[in-house]
């Protein structure tokens, strides 16, 4: 799956939407865990579809690209964005591969995006959160020294259905920040 996003960077193509569903094995044999070789590898060919959304030569492009739950963070931004999204999206496909798990609920609320996002991977600097900010002033809170996300703006409900869904993947953080 890699190859195939360093080969569309290599053409100046970025996919802007990988997904399970964009993702198909070439082989329509049934695949099952013990066709697994002896080197312990999963040997089948992939083909990445649906390049619909596909853009060639992307350097800072301002709309949203992608599939809730797969976006990167610098999407929401309103920096720009380039071929950085379709590794972002790898990375959390990879996760759901081996835990089941998504990553991120599928929620279309930036709040409630960058709510877990924090919780995963740690507080954003203040330039993260103006950034943001700019875009979305109802994301953080910035007047303090330190930004956090307007958590407590969020439903309890939800807020809480949140918290679960990060304590499901908690284990996250601690690879995260190894690697």
């Amino acid at each position: 799956m890699a190859l195939h996003v360093v080969l569309h960077n290599t053409l100046d193509i970025a996919h802007t939407d990988i997904k399970p569903e964009n993702i198909v094995l070439v082989d329509d044999q049934m695949t099952v865990v013990t066709d697994i070789s002896p080197d312990g590898a999963f040997y089948n060919k992939i083909k990445i579809i649906d390049l619909e959304d596909s853009v060639t030569g992307p350097r800072n492009i301002h709309f949203v690209p992608g599939t809730i739950g797969y976006r990167a963070p610098e999407v929401y931004g309103g920096v720009g964005w380039s071929f950085p999204v379709d590794v972002f999206a790898i990375g959390c496909l990879t996760f759901e591969i081996f835990t089941g798990l998504s990553l991120f609920p599928k929620t279309d609320d930036i709040r409630e995006y960058f709510f877990c996002l924090e919780r995963l991977a740690g507080q954003f600097t203040p330039s993260q959160a103006q950034d943001v900010s700019d875009m979305h002033p109802a994301v953080f809170r910035t007047k303090t020294k330190v930004p956090k996300v307007r958590g407590a703006a969020i439903n309890t409900k939800v807020r809480n259905k949140l918290l679960r869904h990060v304590a499901d993947v908690k284990w996250f953080k601690v690879c995260y920040l190894k690697c």
